[in-house]
């Protein structure tokens, strides 16, 4: 869809396939793709919904023969309490179904403009609930719409690229002992302690600044570990120093006996 707005163009866009290259601890990166229209002359583009869990400090945009002016980033706001405000919400439970325009939070009462005017009520708790048509996603996604210059009309792909928190990863092995062989497996965990499902994303795993694993478009639940077998062998075959670091849970003829640590390609 095309608005013609003061000669300026405002252009909607075509998402297209994201990457977020994880680490085992701290910031990892995701890289945001999407697809507009731009004309020649000057665009405003957007908005365009990052993450709810970006660090929009360390914003990058990228579009290839193109100046970026400047860009508005709106809804930057981890406060559940300042987000809510001016949106619809209803209050159920306790004898009371309230719905209506969040006006102010303070402590642990709500306001709200209703269709017979304002009221002000305690914030509900469990097994009450304080709920809303948006999802946490949209809720708390912030956006950003950014003015550009470009030379000819064409289709233009950009980058979003941002730290995110709360996305890691880690290794873990089984080394299961018998009297007649030694077994060793390892698993890739991927953890996400966040809110956001990530959906058909694809992973780079990341050590030392060094890819250890990719994967095409997996998808990570919310508060969610997702375990990928990666190794499996008998243990006289396995090369350690090939393998990242991580734990080891050792069995012997099926007891478990304790965790050994895998470091630098060797036992500890």
């Amino acid at each position: 869809m095309k608005k013609i707005l003061l000669g300026i163009i405002v252009i909607s866009n075509f998402s297209l396939a994201n990457e977020i290259l994880i680490q085992k601890a701290g910031y990892s990166t995701y890289i945001q793709e999407e697809e507009f229209m731009v004309a020649e002359g000057e665009n405003v583009i957007g908005p365009v919904f990052l993450l709810p869990i970006a660090k929009l400090s360390g914003l990058v945009v990228e579009g290839e023969n193109l100046k970026i002016d400047s860009f508005i980033i709106e809804g930057d706001n981890k406060n559940w309490k300042d987000t809510l405000k001016g949106q619809i919400v209803s209050i159920e439970g306790e004898g009371r179904f309230i719905k209506g325009a969040v006006v102010e939070i303070t402590d642990n009462r709500i306001m709200l403009d209703t269709r017979k005017g304002y009221v002000v009520t305690t914030l509900p708790k469990f097994p009450s609930r304080l709920s809303s048509s948006q999802n946490w996603h949209e809720l708390f996604s912030p956006k950003i719409t950014f003015k550009l210059s470009a030379k000819e009309a064409k289709t233009e792909k950009f980058k979003f690229i941002y730290p995110v928190l709360g996305i890691s990863w880690q290794a873990e092995y089984i080394l299961y002992k018998t009297d007649k062989k030694e077994t060793f497996q390892g698993y890739i965990t991927l953890l996400n302690k966040t809110p956001l499902s990530l959906r058909n994303v694809k992973a780079k795993l990341y050590e030392n600044k060094k890819i250890i694993k990719e994967i095409n478009e997996t998808t990570l639940p919310s508060f969610s570990k997702k375990k990928i077998l990666f190794i499996k062998d008998d243990m006289k075959n396995i090369n350690l120093s090939s393998l990242p670091s991580g734990v080891i849970a050792v069995y012997e003829n099926g007891v478990f006996v304790g965790f050994k640590k895998l470091k630098n390609g060797s036992l500890k």
